[in-house]
């Protein structure tokens, strides 16, 4: 057996011994029940708000330690059994001072704004976050306390509203119950954890709670008030259905044959519709069903573009699907990310089930892929793979996702997860995967997480991964394959590249934290053969040692000078076939918060990294900083400065990278945000390389369900090719625009108009011209049933 196969049962046992632990007491408050509605606009006139439960929200716990707010703020609170109701008045002595607009949904984040937290299943491990700003813009998202993480991207169908006026603002909440998961409630009383979080961004960021909070205890649920009621709720409409139709019109043209210096005329191309279908069944309160027959996966954003000039690594882009969306947090595991969705780029169909019973959490995920894309990674770099068969067309793919959590008691958990990926062509990727969280105390934090893979590589994939590798890779001497591995048979090239690829890999860390310091260990190991296709892990073949800390000190009371810290670590990473020391580097930063908003952060850093046969000695400097000069503007810039390598050539190098950008707001109806990026490597001879990237977007808002988008994003990269050692283009710019008119009453029920294009040049042109353009509409329609 296996050293890694020993140390996957060691934490299995681990996993499951569960110790005992005082909770803190907190008293248990009735939400009433009062069987009437109430008109959601904001103003909390209705008679229900004065018979509902009224809640205090007065204590400062950021900047301050739990302090008397100075500001009041109160939260009324009752359910009629088929929503709860929260109304929040929010007074402020200098509303001039408040800080909203209108704007998209789940923007708000650094706006004045309210925040209802529900822990609905009251074992501290998952809650349901729901927040508005002063004019009733929606935020949701899921908060999971064991792996300290928020699903932002998360979106429900509720109700909420705004009203700003000269005292403060009021909000009013009123979220279905169809919209949550929570235990049965037949003939009695439910207890669910429930805050009220007021956020007031002023020269500081002020979080003001319902109930204090323990500075350095990590567990946020474990700490907030507990409520009881909800007898006999029911979760209302049980089936939801949402159809939707696409339309787009697209056309592409390239340089004409006869001079590829002049663009050939548009083609003459059809309008392309698609129909789709999703429902979303709530069987039980907490098991729901998500169907999508040919789902409609079209994005109404465009993806931020990535410097990748001199990086060996494939990029990865976040999910922002809906089908994918709900439930994904029932498939995230504590050390790797094994689930990346984007990977399935264009399914037919999707079935998921995800569900709760007692202290456990599963799901299941099937859908089918018309494509077979994955990232091939490697200890150095990793490439996009894309199957296909003898005839250059693309193969679809089966693709089966399964998880299983326990909850062993409100810090702790462990389970398993199993992915598989295939296609009729002979391949197949299959992952097993063991994780947890052992905290026993909140001073103590073990994850972990082991995994184990197994690929059939087809004779198609094999041949393009000797094109796109080259060579393997030889021992430290140079002239024989590593210890136990067979050197490649003559005239077979492909020798090396197994049929049959089996590894393995292991994910620890271990953190002792306390209020002011923390210190941390890590242990990674990934076998060179380990794989795994519906991940975004883009790296393996290589272990990786680390010890660090940080310690951080609070101003006192009044002081704008907040928090300070200071931060460092140590690690080493070796390559699993060769030995051979990829990084040994060493890291130090100071940070500091302060008056205006500001943070700021430097950072130095120093290591020696191998890179294809040579080390290379590395210095260079970390700078970030933000701030708010004034109420409608937040500034930032973030700095890379010193010793590099110039990863196509081979040699050292020195690198300047800036970013610059902006978020800011004209009125109550616009926002913009603004990201300048350039970056220049310079090697001994001169400037390699300088790449300029903007990205521009523009809201306008015109009420809490109209809006009109534009984005213009644009690169310009030059290359100098005689420092080159390979052939490469001079030149290459492009200029990308979206503008798209959107209504969007709910996050399901939407329509969008948009207008996108593309124009590039290359150096066989002489000047940037469109070559890419297109139209689209979207309309689909939420059914509750």
């Amino acid at each position: 057996m296996s050293r890694k196969a020993v140390l996957a049962c060691v934490l299995l046992c681990l996993g499951w011994i569960k110790v005992a632990y005082a909770a803190q007491g907190t008293a248990v408050n009735s939400i009433p029940y009062l069987p009437s509605s109430i008109e959601i606009d904001g103003q909390l006139s209705e008679s229900s708000w004065q018979q509902a439960l009224l809640v205090d929200v007065d204590v400062v716990t950021y900047p301050t330690d739990n302090t008397q707010a100075q500001v009041r703020t109160q939260a009324f609170i009752f359910q009629n059994g088929q929503s709860l109701f929260v109304g929040v008045k929010a007074q402020d002595f200098n509303p001039e001072l408040i800080r909203a607009e209108y704007k998209r949904r789940d923007s708000i984040g650094n706006d004045d704004h309210v925040t209802i937290t529900l822990d609905t299943f009251n074992q501290q491990q998952q809650a349901f976050q729901f927040s508005l700003n002063p004019y009733g813009v929606q935020w949701d998202r899921l908060r999971d306390e064991t792996r300290g993480r928020t699903n932002g991207a998360w979106n429900a169908v509720w109700q909420g509203a705004g009203y700003k006026h000269q005292q403060g603002y009021d909000v009013e909440f009123a979220i279905p119950f169809s919209a949550l998961r929570f235990s049965s409630s037949k003939n009695s009383d439910l207890e669910w954890g429930i805050e009220i979080t007021r956020i007031m961004p002023r020269d500081s960021r002020i979080n003001i709670n319902s109930q204090a909070k323990e500075r350095g205890n990590t567990c946020f649920l474990c700490q907030i008030p507990k409520y009881r009621g909800f007898k006999d709720i029911t979760p209302g409409s049980d089936i939801e259905l949402v159809p939707s139709i696409t339309a787009k019109k697209v056309q592409t043209r390239e340089v004409t044959d006869a001079d590829p210096t002049v663009m050939a005329s548009w083609p003459d191309t059809s309008i392309e519709t698609d129909l789709s279908l999703s429902m979303r069944w709530g069987i039980t309160q907490d098991n729901i069903l998500n169907v999508a027959l040919n789902p409609d996966f079209s994005q109404a954003s465009a993806d931020a573009e990535q410097i990748t000039v001199n990086s060996s690594f494939s990029p990865t882009y976040r999910e922002n699907r809906d089908f994918f969306l709900d439930g994904s947090d029932y498939f995230s595991t504590s050390r790797m990310s094994l689930v990346h969705t984007r990977n399935l780029v264009a399914p037919d169909y999707g079935v998921k089930f995800t569900g709760k019973q007692g202290n456990s959490n599963y799901g299941v995920l099937l859908a089918n892929d018309t494509s077979s894309q994955f990232i091939v990674p490697r200890s150095q770099g990793s490439w996009q793979a894309n199957l296909k068969d003898e005839s250059d067309n693309e193969v679809a793919s089966n693709n089966l996702v399964a998880r299983y959590q326990h909850n062993l008691d409100q810090r702790s958990n462990m389970g398993v997860l199993m992915t598989q990926r295939e296609n009729d062509t002979g391949y197949k990727n299959s992952v097993v995967s063991l994780d947890g969280v052992y905290q026993p105390v909140n001073e103590h934090r073990f994850k972990y997480q082991y995994a184990y893979s197994r690929s059939d590589n087809t004779l198609a994939f094999r041949k393009t991964k000797l094109e796109k590798e080259g060579k393997p890779l030889l021992s430290p001497e140079g002239h024989k394959p590593p210890q136990g591995q067979q050197p490649p048979k003559p005239n077979d090239p492909l020798a090396h590249i197994p049929v049959e690829q089996n590894g393995d890999a292991i994910n620890l860390e271990y953190k002792y934290l306390q209020t002011n310091y923390d210190l941390v260990g890590r242990y990674i190991d990934y076998d060179t053969d380990f794989r795994a296709d519906l991940s975004s892990i883009g790296k393996v073949g290589y272990d990786r040692v680390l010890f660090g800390g940080g310690r951080w000190w609070f101003g006192k009371k009044g002081s704008p000078w907040t928090r300070w810290g200071i931060h460092g670590d140590w690690d080493r990473t070796k390559e699993k076939q060769t030995g051979i020391e990829l990084e040994n580097e060493y890291e130090a930063h100071v940070w500091v918060d302060g008056p205006k908003q500001l943070h700021a952060k430097a950072g130095v850093i120093s290591k020696d990294a191998y890179w294809d046969g040579e080390v290379f000695a590395l210095t260079y400097l970390n700078l970030y900083g933000r701030i708010d000069p004034i109420k409608n503007i937040r500034v930032w810039t973030r700095w890379t400065l010193g010793d590099a390598i110039d990863v196509k050539n081979t040699r050292p190098a020195d690198r300047t990278k800036m970013e610059f950008g902006s978020n800011w707001r004209l009125g109550e109806h616009i926002t913009g945000s603004t990201k300048y990026t350039r970056e220049v490597l310079d090697v001994e001879l001169g400037e390699l390389y300088d790449v300029n990237k903007l990205d521009f977007r523009l809201n306008v808002q015109f009420n809490l369900d109209n809006s009109l988008r534009l984005v213009v994003t644009q690169s310009d990269l030059t290359r100098n090719i005689d420092l080159y050692n390979e052939e490469v283009d001079d030149l290459n710019k492009r200029i990308s625009t979206q503008l798209i008119y959107a209504y969007e009453p709910d996050p399901k029920t939407v329509f969008y108009l948009g207008y996108a294009d593309k124009a590039e040049q290359k150096e066989q042109r002489i000047d940037i011209e469109q070559d890419q353009r297109s139209v689209f509409m979207k309309i689909s329609y939420d059914f509750q049933i």
